[in-house]
Order: C-alpha cells, then sequence, then structure tokens
C-alpha cells in the first residue's frame, strides 16, 4: 500500500512543480521585462561521472538591475556558451517579472516543455491505479 502512495505523492508533486514552471513562463513571455546581465566573475562547475556517462553543470551568481533600480542576484546554471559570454563582458539578456524579480530566464535558457507535466500525470496516474487495484484486491481468510 506505502509503494503505490509514494507514486501518487511523487506524480502530485512532479506536475505541481511543472504546473508553476510552465506558468511562470508564460508570465515571463508576456509581461516580463528585459535586462542586462552584469559580467561574471566566477562560477562553480560540477562534474558528475557514472559509468558511461559524465554530466558537468555550471553555476553561477548573474546579477541585473530592474528597471526600479534595484540589483538582483539568483544562482543560474549556464550553457558553455552563455558562460563564455558572460566571462568575455559579451552583453547577455536576462528575463524578469517585475513583481518578482528572482523569477528569471536567461537569453538561450530553453523553456519548460510540457514533457514533465506528462511524465507526473503518467506517474500520478500510474500510483492511483495501482492503489485503486490494491484497496479493491478481495481479502482472503484462511479458515
Amino acid at each position: 500500500m506505502l509503494k503505490p502512495l509514494i507514486l501518487v505523492i511523487a506524480g502530485l508533486m512532479t506536475v505541481g512543480f511543472s504546473t508553476r514552471n510552465m506558468l511562470n513562463e508564460r508570465a515571463l513571455a508576456s509581461h516580463g521585462k528585459e535586462a542586462t546581465v552584469e559580467p561574471v566573475a566566477g562560477y562553480t562547475k560540477t562534474v558528475h561521472k557514472n559509468r558511461n556517462t559524465t554530466t558537468t553543470r555550471i553555476d553561477a551568481d548573474v546579477t541585473f538591475q530592474t528597471e526600479a533600480g534595484e540589483r538582483i542576484t539568483v544562482n543560474k546554471g549556464l550553457s558553455r556558451e552563455q558562460l563564455s559570454k558572460l566571462a568575455s563582458g559579451q552583453p547577455v539578456s536576462i528575463r524578469y517579472l517585475p513583481e518578482s524579480p528572482r523569477t528569471t530566464r536567461l537569453e538561450g535558457e530553453p523553456p519548460w516543455g510540457w514533457n514533465m507535466i506528462g511524465i507526473g500525470g503518467m506517474v500520478l496516474a500510474l500510483g492511483a491505479f495501482w492503489l485503486w487495484r490494491t484497496t479493491r484486491a478481495p481479502i482472503r481468510r484462511d479458515r
């Protein structure tokens, strides 16, 4: 009974977080403001090695100024191209929400897709079906 419940909870969380991110993407596209990121002084590079693959993640604190004059710093995952542009001082634009300036999207950052909502929905449906089957199973009593 615990395993299907874990799937239901994981599915709900994935659908919830993905929906929130999709709504943020829509808000950024409809009424987000654009600013220029200041050059990045340093970054963190994390390398994960598995048997067959190596993944590298580059994180940096990027700073920009809003139209209201407030300086905002957010930690973003960067591609190698974005990092080289920022490190060399080339302008990189960032979109932010005026009402929530920490909600951002860098130029060249891929938009959030519907695929995570679909995956979360499938996990939720699988867990709900498994939970339903578990609770509807006949009880066997030995006499």
